[in-house]
């Protein structure tokens, strides 16, 4: 519920302050290194099963902050879901247009090879069917490196309120759309995927 991921989300605050304050030039984009008992092909395999990364969702309450998120899209139960990051996170980011000292999100690799950390159980969960998928530009901030979509609920749902989230570059909005859009049952032609993903004529 809203009240109960603000406060779940002030106590973050709190306690990534300074761990923000130390990887603000850092970007993160892996969900954590592989086993070395696990070759490259298989956990390749597995990513595809269970496709992952790294989206900022917007705020509930404070809308102009972005947070990042680790997202979880689970083939299986048609589920999308996200974990608080626990370990080298990216900065948050705020599309106040006063907030000048503001950076946005950071959209090259880590270099240096450190994996994000997150916490095991999700924070959230939205069930896809019924869903309705699209490209948000009226939230997209390309100077911020923010490319916006929206999620939105089916009626009835216990979580009726809209997810906007964004993907740092167009493309990466773009897989997440059509990934999200096929999963709601959205998508009946290539048409249809191209208007959802905002590239029809």
């Amino acid at each position: 519920s809203y009240l109960h991921e603000e406060k779940l989300e002030a106590m973050e605050d709190e306690n990534q302050d300074s761990t923000i304050e130390q990887t603000n030039n850092r970007a993160v984009t892996a969900a954590g290194p592989p086993p070395t008992s696990i070759s490259e092909s298989v956990r390749e395999e597995l990513e595809l099963q269970t496709p992952q990364g790294l989206l900022y969702k917007q705020r509930d309450t404070f809308q102009t902050q972005w947070r990042p998120r680790l997202f979880v899209l689970h083939l299986d139960s048609q589920v999308l879901g996200y974990h608080f990051l626990s370990e080298n996170v990216p900065p948050i980011v705020d599309t106040n247009k006063f907030n000048i000292f503001n950076k946005p999100a950071l959209r090259e690799p880590d270099s240096s090879g450190n994996p994000i950390g997150f916490e095991a159980v999700p924070r959230g969960i939205l069930h896809l069917p019924g869903c309705h998928v699209e490209v948000n530009e009226k939230l997209t901030r390309p100077a911020k490196n923010l490319f916006t979509f929206t999620v939105t609920p089916r009626d009835g749902g216990n979580d009726s309120h809209p997810w906007n989230l964004a993907a740092t570059t167009e493309e990466a909005r773009l897989m997440w759309v059509g990934m999200l859009a096929e999963m709601s049952g959205q998508i009946e032609d290539v048409k249809k995927l191209a208007e959802v993903c905002g590239v029809s004529d």
